[in-house]
């Protein structure tokens, strides 16, 4: 029988298995099929949960739950009415043209489960399978025409789907089932026509990118959990405004005219709106800003610029602390197992990462760091904490009930699996861990000791007016231009 995750466990998934997010450009589509199956499905759970609290359901429908890995169908999302379900949804992650055979495939896959008893089935009548077609898979324009989701508010939007009927009356229906290994032993007497029931009262629903575009609009928090903007402005005009991105030393008359400028402003003429701080300017100017929606939303963006800048300083310091710990782990000869070797990165990290934060006293950057956008990170750097976790993440993938990762994190969670595999006690894996550990600590001293060299101290950004740059007015015409550039054009949307 199908066996569903926790939702504390979904949630410390998204915040373990999240990269840095796939940038999309504004002008065209989120770039899906970059996040991979795995990502992918967290999406659509984080969609769905949401949109439990938005009404997209049935009032009665109160849970939304993410299944183990089944097979076939990898894992599923369902819709619950208590323990009952109501709906299903499938990701199909295929790149070419999705046919009505593909769509029979994945019905009479599920349809097979349940008469195997390992899915679920309603059993108040007919049930959604929604089909998630989030690659460049284009459904037939007939099957878009009458069963694509419409553009209101949720699922629970879309007509009622007569393909289910119509998949189990078709005459082709003998040749799909054939493509099954164990066809002969499953499909025939009473089981063929309980298989043909269960198909009649599946009525697949699909979730094309359109779909999806409208809904991650609808939530941006979510959206920006797994995509980020690729800036549409070229790097060239960019590097012409800021000198070529160039890091100077700033001379000490600089930093002197800049310290007299700031002390010598009087009392009455220093004010701060929280993230920016005002010298030299009146009060009843700064307030006249604070009530135009325009320089609120500028402020807005100075906010963000800020968490960009605290964010990119965390993923600076990641890197960092995934070079060092691999290179001064293999200076130091000190042999480890799984999964001792693998909490060097988040210990470090987290080291890192909570001594940044208390340089910068910033609540924003506390926030960044333990919203699951910035990977493994521990508010505590407590290595119990890590151990536990690892040692339950290779006891799931080695029980099957979770997929590794793609790229260098299917690396890591194999070598997790193996270990587990090996050893499936994990009070042995702890021991284990807690011997290994002890060998790193003096090699971990030292690691902190050498990664405190990329810690900022004391951080400040000053916003300069450019001024030096506007050598025979150059910053004026790159400006001119900018803005003729990006002037909306007539006759065309902005």
């Amino acid at each position: 029988m199908i066996s569903y995750i926790a939702s504390s466990r979904i949630d410390r998934e998204l915040r373990m298995v999240l990269p840095v997010p796939v940038p999309y450009n504004l002008r065209r589509r989120f770039p899906y099929e970059q996040l991979g199956q795995q990502r992918m499905i967290l999406l659509l759970y984080a969609l769905f949960r949401r949109g439990l609290s938005s009404g997209w359901f049935d009032r009665s429908v109160n849970r939304i739950s993410l299944s183990t890995n089944t097979g076939a169908l990898g894992r599923l999302i369902f819709v619950l009415k208590g323990q009952e379900p109501t709906a299903a949804l499938v990701l199909h992650m295929q790149s070419t043209p999705f046919s009505e055979s593909d769509l029979a495939r994945i019905m009479i896959t599920y349809a097979s489960q349940v008469l195997r008893r390992a899915l679920p089935m309603s059993k108040e009548g007919p049930m959604k399978l929604y089909l998630a077609l989030p690659g460049h898979a284009q459904v037939p324009f007939a099957m878009q025409q009458e069963y694509e989701p419409g553009v209101e508010e949720g699922p629970d939007e879309l007509p009622e789907s007569r393909l289910g009927r119509q998949l189990a009356a078709d005459p082709r229906l003998p040749v799909w089932l054939a493509e099954f290994t164990d066809a002969a032993d499953l499909f025939h007497d009473h089981e063929r026509q309980r298989l043909v029931e269960i198909l009649s009262q599946l009525e697949p629903e699909f979730v094309l990118t359109s779909r999806l575009d409208s809904w991650l609009a609808q939530h941006p928090d979510i959206k920006s959990l797994f995509f980020g903007v690729e800036l549409i402005t070229t790097e060239q005009v960019l590097r012409k405004m800021l000198g070529d991105f160039t890091v100077r030393r700033p001379g000490d008359e600089q930093i002197g005219a800049l310290a007299s400028q700031l002390t010598e402003t009087p009392e009455n003429r220093r004010y701060s709106l929280g993230l920016l701080h005002f010298f030299g300017y009146p009060r009843e100017f700064l307030q006249s800003l604070g009530r135009e929606l325009r320089w609120r939303e500028m402020i807005l963006k100075g906010a963000e610029f800020k968490a960009e800048l605290d964010f990119a300083v965390l993923d600076f310091l990641h890197h960092k602390c995934d070079m060092v710990s691999r290179v001064m782990l293999e200076e130091s000869g000190v042999r480890i197992a799984e999964p001792a070797k693998q909490a060097l990165l988040p210990y470090m990290f987290s080291r890192m990462a909570i001594k940044y934060i208390k340089v910068r006293k910033s609540e924003m950057l506390r926030e960044i760091a333990s919203s699951g956008a910035r990977r493994d990170f521990y508010e505590q750097a407590d290595p119990d904490r890590i151990k536990a976790d690892l040692i339950k993440r290779a006891t799931l993938l080695a029980s099957g009930n979770l997929s590794p990762g793609e790229g260098r994190d299917r690396i890591r969670d194999e070598a997790l699996m193996q270990v587990a595999l090996d050893q499936p006690d994990p009070a042995e894996l702890g021991r284990s861990f807690d011997e290994d550990w002890e060998q790193l600590k003096p090699v971990i001293r030292k690691m902190e000791r050498k990664l405190l060299n990329y810690l900022p101290r004391q951080p400040i950004v000053i916003l300069d007016d450019f001024g030096s740059m506007d050598e025979g007015n150059r910053f004026v015409r790159i400006l001119k231009a900018l803005r003729l550039r990006l002037r909306p054009r007539r006759g065309r949307s902005s």
